[in-house]
């Protein structure tokens, strides 16, 4: 039998575990025209959750529409990712799909091309060095709402990554967006982010055109009973005796987290398939792999590090992420004053290197605690 534990992409099919609430909430809210604002640290499966929902979504059908915007580091970017991801999304033959982007993209040309790989894909011509391309901006943002009314049809347009629009050169498409995709009656919207302080910004401060322009949608750790029973279900169908007490010791130690779950069960099946049995030993030695694995990143990171940031890792690492504040804590740890642990705290959320969940600190790779409590402490 092969390694049932995936991780490091999108996950669908037997490889998806739990999410019913969120499943359900996002496609009666989704399909009542309700916007939805998805944060959550990395790795926590928005991508395999939203894509779940919008194969839900187009089997009742929905038109839906995906648009990753990781890689929008200009206007010009942007639109070509927005304008292939609504061709992607469009239905139809190729002649009929052309048809509908010319209908709705009325100042962008598009055209099919192979690829090395003799895959087709589409690309638009227009004039990219123009001076003003609001116009053009305008015609995407009013495209799928078109779209849907001409056929008739609700529409959900998905933007993965949203809060890469603040790295493009000025305001213009984080206005002119909300000022028209606000008015949209047969088109929903999911904006998608995983550096949560960026996504606050845009949603939560009152000066910025999204400020609350949807329903704040956190997403959390899987349920623990069927991320629990999901683990027993793979290990026995691969004859490896695993007891819930040691399922436990595995969700304490990655918090539930589905991408690190999934890559410490990776490694225990691939290290005890044999055996038959795990163990907290062989946990204990899925762990040193793992940081072993990591170690030249992980070293990477700590020198790039001012002593103060590494002094603020190491308490975080050993205090499980609270009390940090305390005076026990300040003094203990060389941390200094309350301001400088502050402004340390921001500068490693700000890199990603933790992220602040209620009232604890946590590591964004959860291995990476393991190796500052093995190899600094």
């Amino acid at each position: 039998m092969d390694n049932p534990f995936y991780y490091g992409e999108e996950v669908s099919g037997k490889y998806f575990t739990g999410r019913h609430k969120e499943i359900n909430d996002l496609i009666n809210d989704l399909s009542r025209g309700q916007n939805v604002i998805i944060h959550s640290p990395r790795r926590y499966g928005k991508t395999s959750l939203i894509k779940k929902v919008l194969s839900q979504l187009a089997n009742k059908g929905t038109l839906t529409f995906y648009v990753n915007l990781y890689a929008a580091t200009s206007t010009n970017k942007f639109i070509d990712i927005y304008a292939r991801a609504i061709a992607k999304g469009t239905q139809g033959k190729v002649d009929q799909v052309i048809a509908h982007l010319k209908d709705i993209f009325p100042r962008i040309i598009p055209k099919i091309v192979l690829k090395s790989d003799g895959i087709p894909e589409f690309e638009f011509d227009y004039n990219q060095k123009s001076q003003n391309l609001a116009p053009l901006l305008d015609d995407l943002y009013e495209s799928v709402e078109k779209y849907a009314i001409k056929r008739k049809k609700r529409a959900v347009v998905v933007f993965d990554e949203f809060q890469e629009i603040l790295g493009i050169e000025n305001d213009t498409i984080e206005r002119s967006m909300r000022g028209i995709i606000q008015s949209h009656k047969k088109t929903a919207y999911v904006f998608m982010g995983s550096r949560r302080h960026l996504i606050h910004k845009i949603f939560n401060d009152s000066e910025r055109p999204f400020y609350k322009s949807g329903r704040m949608f956190p997403l959390n750790q899987i349920e623990f009973k069927a991320f629990s029973s999901f683990i027993k279900q793979k290990f026995s169908a691969g004859k490896i005796k695993i007891d819930a007490q040691i399922v436990t010791c595995i969700l304490d130690i990655t918090q539930g987290h589905p991408y690190y779950t999934q890559m410490l069960c990776s490694v225990l099946w691939d290290r005890n398939v044999k055996t038959g049995t795990i163990t907290i030993n062989a946990i204990k030695q899925a762990i040193d792999e793992l940081i072993a694995r990591e170690s030249f990143t992980y070293t990477m990171i700590w020198d790039g590090l001012t002593h103060n940031r590494k002094l603020l890792l190491e308490a975080i690492a050993e205090q499980n992420g609270k009390g940090l504040y305390s005076h026990e804590c300040l003094t203990i740890s060389g941390l200094g004053s309350a301001s400088s642990v502050q402004k340390s705290l921001k500068y490693l959320e700000g890199k990603g290197i933790v992220y602040r969940e209620n009232k604890s600190i946590i590591f964004s790779d959860m291995f990476f605690k393991h190796w500052i409590l093995k190899c600094i402490v």
